[in-house]
């Protein structure tokens, strides 16, 4: 992946980066000015059903979420250990695959209590089900770059509490609730055991996410960049259509 950075410097045209801690990483390591876009979030679907939640035995709005691969980077353990402290009776829902990372998926299993569940993947209509009806979205990992799925939480319009990192605090700005300090795994515990009692917290956050997912992820403004990036290095080759 190192290789493969120096090479992008070297050989493209134009670099891509989804996040400002990742331009600044191409300025700092190669004296290279990386170009910044980002992606898109989707638009919240008119009308979600609640299949998924019949299946895995869920109330709308009474769970907390986690979607991404199980992988020690992502931190998932942390959440599982920090849920074990959690006040209430909400059930903790981790989607996703363990995938190579086997020895991990086992020490999830083996750490996760009564309220965690391990439902594997979900795709598609179950993923917007689930995202879509959750109490509170919660990312535990701090990968320094924009997650895909942040953006679709943002777009569904979730309630999201955050490890603090500058790449996701760039992403979701005030519009999400961030722990971390010396012990996250306390300050985690006790974010998620107030934020279930808050109602009207939770409403004020996933309002928040929607409208600055609507204001600053646009596919539309994406799109339209990802145009005007074309159209100035044809200018520079001098290309004519």
């Amino acid at each position: 992946m190192k290789w493969s950075e120096r090479w992008a410097t070297k050989l493209s045209d134009v670099v891509i980066a989804d996040n400002q801690t990742v331009v600044e990483r191409y300025r700092r390591d190669y004296g290279f000015e990386a170009t910044y876009l980002s992606y898109g979030t989707p638009e919240k679907p008119k009308e979600v059903g609640k299949g998924a939640l019949e299946l895995f035995g869920l109330k709308a709005g009474e769970y907390v979420l986690y979607v991404g691969r199980l992988t020690p980077e992502n931190l998932v353990d942390l959440l599982v250990r920090a849920y074990g402290k959690v006040k209430g009776d909400w059930p903790c829902v981790v989607v996703g695959p363990a995938g190579y990372e086997v020895e991990y998926g086992i020490k999830l299993q083996r750490l996760a209590g009564p309220r965690v569940k391990l439902v594997g993947p979900v795709y598609g209509k179950g993923y917007e089900e689930l995202s879509a009806n959750c109490g509170i979205f919660v990312l535990p990992g701090v990968v320094e770059a924009t997650r895909l799925v942040l953006l679709d939480q943002m777009g569904f319009g979730s309630a999201i509490v955050y490890q603090d990192c500058a790449a996701t605090r760039e992403v979701i700005g005030e519009a999400g609730l961030a722990f971390g300090g010396s012990n996250p795994e306390k300050d985690l515990a006790e974010k998620l055991s107030g934020l279930i009692g808050n109602s009207g917290e939770r409403e004020r956050l996933r309002k928040a996410a929607r409208q600055r997912a609507e204001k600053i992820y646009s596919w539309e403004r994406v799109t339209d960049r990802y145009e005007e990036i074309l159209r100035e290095l044809s200018t520079q080759r001098g290309d004519r259509d």
